[in-house]
């Protein structure tokens, strides 16, 4: 494992629920088989709404904290992502969700209805 693995797929979601105060989520999207880009799923909380300059401030934060190198393409406002009945977030899921393809066995969901929200990444 390097550490930039250790960073995309542990450090930045760790660092943006600390600054944020709120359960955040990030997945890479491959593009063109030249590297990943990262994309945050957000968790909102209620009362919060989306808007773009929020997402800016998600980025720009990411881009001091951790450098260039963690700084998210674009970034995605969701009510929840598909956890299993542990908590655990069910991260094949999101990524096949997201990139349009086969989500595979969806019975171990704690909440199946997640799914539906996460939004289509055009490559």
């Amino acid at each position: 494992m390097s550490i930039f693995h250790i960073l995309i797929t542990r450090y930045l979601p760790h660092r943006l629920t600390l600054y944020a105060k709120s359960k955040t989520w990030k997945l890479q999207k491959s593009w063109k088989v030249q590297y990943e880009k990262i994309v945050a799923f957000i968790i909102y909380r209620d009362g919060v709404a989306e808007s773009s300059d929020l997402a800016k401030e998600f980025s720009t934060h990411v881009r001091k904290v951790l450098g260039p190198v963690a700084y998210p393409d674009k970034v995605y406002f969701v009510k929840d992502v598909p956890k299993t009945r542990s908590g655990k977030i069910m991260r094949r899921v999101i990524k096949a969700k997201a990139l349009g393809k086969e989500t595979g066995d969806l019975s171990a969901l704690a909440n199946p209805e997640s799914v539906d929200s996460i939004p289509r990444i055009d490559l």
